[in-house]
């Protein structure tokens, strides 16, 4: 089954409250936030090539191996890189790997949430390499663009909207290798598109 897009929030109170946390310690459109892949980007690439595909998707063999190669090493490489941000910057740094799993969430509730903290408080968004492996990197860039915040990559220089829709473009055609589904990614880079 596809994610909705634009996504569709089941939990649209506590997403205003997870929101209204951030509020009340960043005040308005002042902070940097980084998106990251937690559940895809090249680490995911890799595993799905060497060992993922080996385990049917809906099993446990699989969703511990994901975890294992992908989410973990995902969120440990984005924290030296947020450390550094927070240490050099002056603005307030949001790091989206610092928020936990939430029970009973989907897939779209966090979209959702990202989505509102991008529009109400980054200035500027910076993407870790891979991003565009990640239907919510993608999505982000594409609420970020929209927003008015300066895109920037891991080096902190200008993402221009063309670069994006490239990068976007390869990342469908090496995840349709491997038979992952790509009509969310495809439908966010359409849409960045006629922008």
């Amino acid at each position: 089954m596809t994610a909705s897009f634009p996504p569709r929030p089941g939990r649209v109170a506590e997403i205003e409250l997870a929101v209204n946390a951030i509020a009340s310690t960043v005040d308005g459109r002042v902070a940097l936030y980084v998106s990251t892949p937690i559940t895809t980007g090249p680490r995911f690439v890799t595993w799905l090539r060497d060992r993922g595909s080996s385990f049917p998707r809906t099993s446990a063999a699989y969703r511990d191996g994901h975890v294992a190669a992908v989410v973990r090493p995902n969120i440990a490489a984005a924290a030296p890189i947020v450390r550094d941000l927070r240490a050099r910057m002056r603005q307030p740094v949001i790091d989206p790997t610092a928020f936990p799993d939430a029970p009973g969430w989907a897939q779209d509730d966090y979209r959702e949430l990202w989505t509102r903290v991008i529009q109400r408080f980054a200035t500027r968004v910076l993407f870790i390499d891979g991003w565009e492996y990640s239907e919510g990197c993608c999505l982000e860039y594409l609420v970020a663009f929209r927003s008015g915040a300066t895109c920037v990559d891991s080096r902190e220089h200008p993402l221009p909207r063309d670069q994006a829709l490239e990068r976007m473009s390869r990342a469908c055609a090496e995840l349709a290798t491997l038979d992952v589904d790509r009509a969310f990614v495809r439908q966010v880079r359409d849409t960045l598109a006629t922008l």
